[in-house]
């Protein structure tokens, strides 16, 4: 495998130095709560994409676990013949099968990821990355926004919702945005995206550490609590 990278974003969030590169040099930020989107490239891939298996070994807890197959979505968005293929990463905590609470006492895990590759011409095998940073995945408890409250607690198409949330150091990554952009535009909440245009501006902030609020409406139509 050539590396992991960090994906143009789903979710319109521009990107930052940071992340402008496409190179695959691994990711340094995840959110221990799943979601960021990333790419992986390797030379050869099973045609089918979701035929690419992602298994993720972490050294510290010794262990080696086969990730969720690739989403409908990443399919969509990948493109094998070309050596690529998309993939949201999951939550830790599902990743592994634990509670939560059993995590607390992390602020970091890393995890190195390799494919299990299903092909249709050849006997299944496993690809690594020849360097294994270019590989790794570290999810950083700093860097995992946290939701505290949805009023209403249901959201449905076109309707409007409060949030009360805390984006933790997220907002520390993007320092070099350009000063008409806005922080964010949108958001996905339980597989609901949220839109904010009309109600977050680019002269609008939002601090680290602290509980903010946002006023959005619902804009597809995939209920969700």
């Amino acid at each position: 495998m050539d590396g992991i990278g960090y994906r143009e974003q789903e979710l319109q969030l521009a990107k930052g130095s940071r992340f402008e590169s496409e190179e695959p040099t691994g990711i340094s930020w995840a959110s221990f709560a799943g979601g960021t989107n990333i790419f992986i490239k390797a030379p050869i891939l099973a045609d089918n994409a979701q035929s690419n298996v992602v298994r993720l070994r972490c050294d510290l807890l010794g262990l080696t676990v086969e990730a969720p197959r690739l989403t409908e979505d990443d399919a969509f968005n990948s493109n094998t013949a070309m050596g690529f293929i998309t993939y949201r990463l999951p939550a830790v905590d599902k990743l592994l099968g634990v509670p939560s609470r059993v995590l607390d006492q992390y602020q970091t895990l890393s995890f190195e990821l390799s494919l299990f590759i299903e092909h249709d011409l050849f006997e299944p095998w496993e690809a690594k990355c020849s360097g294994s940073s270019k590989c790794m995945i570290h999810f950083k408890k700093p860097h995992t926004p946290v939701v505290y409250e949805l009023n209403p607690p249901v959201v449905y198409f076109n309707s409007e919702t409060h949030i009360w949330f805390d984006a933790k150091s997220v907002p520390g990554l993007l320092t070099d945005l350009p000063s008409d952009e806005m922080a964010f535009i949108n958001a996905k909440i339980g597989g609901a995206l949220i839109d904010f245009e009309g109600y977050v501006d680019f002269d609008d902030s939002y601090s680290a550490w602290h509980r903010n609020y946002v006023k959005g409406r619902v804009g597809d139509q995939s209920p969700s609590k």
